[in-house]
């Protein structure tokens, strides 16, 4: 559960940085990359999110690994 929650936060925090960084090119492709960068990792910590609250985490570490 631990590995779960850390796993959690890397993903706000690498949706917050690809968001940040969106925000500060001046290059119209790079920054729809990063929103979009920034919506996949959105979306992966609410699963994650999902699936510690459910409290449906099967398997190990390992197999966290494997998705993020």
């Amino acid at each position: 559960m631990r590995d779960a929650q850390h796993r959690l936060e890397k993903l706000v925090i690498d949706a917050a940085d690809c968001e940040m960084i969106a925000q500060l090119t001046t290059i119209a492709a790079k920054r729809r990359t990063f929103l979009t960068l920034a919506e996949s990792y959105k979306a992966m910590a609410e699963e994650m999110r999902a699936l510690i609250n459910s409290g449906d985490l099967s398997g190990d570490s390992r197999d966290l690994k494997n998705h993020a």
